[in-house]
């Protein structure tokens, strides 16, 4: 077998097994104490960003708070695919 075949069959045996998991890991965590502490953190630094002195001065205020919390969430299952399904419903 070709390294690149084995390579895509394995990504795709490891992608059945942990893919169905992550959204029910993901959804217990953040609905965990932990979880909620993190979405806390998370709002609360978004507010701090939009009260900071100045912060509204910036003619792409709205765009440097979206792109910060994108840059949070980039990592999130699925989080891709919804911002392109936002940007483009057209897509699917």
């Amino acid at each position: 077998m070709m390294p690149r075949a084995l390579e895509k069959m394995i990504e795709e045996r490891l992608e059945a097994v942990v893919e169905p998991r992550i959204e029910h890991w993901l959804h217990r965590f953040m609905t965990s104490p932990r979880g909620e502490a993190v979405i806390s953190d998370v709002l609360a630094e978004t507010i701090f960003a939009w009260m900071k002195p100045g912060a509204s001065d910036s003619d792409n205020y709205l765009e440097q708070i979206v792109l910060q919390l994108v840059e949070r969430l980039r990592d999130q299952p699925g989080f891709r695919e919804k911002v392109a399904m936002a940007l483009n419903p057209e897509w699917s």
